[in-house]
């Protein structure tokens, strides 16, 4: 399914990016964590109503 390719891009990506801007910018891996986790939690609900 189209959906699940596109978090598993995103998964990867979160990662690659996670690893280049933890040290530099602490300020930006928390807002990219809270963005991953809303992602995280749309795709748990989507998954249980299908």
């Amino acid at each position: 399914m189209l959906f699940h390719r596109l978090v598993k891009i995103y998964i990867i990506g979160h990662s690659v990016i996670w690893l280049l801007f933890h040290h530099s910018c602490p300020t930006f891996d928390i807002v990219y964590r809270i963005s991953f986790n809303f992602l995280w939690y749309h795709w748990a609900i989507f998954n249980l109503t299908l």
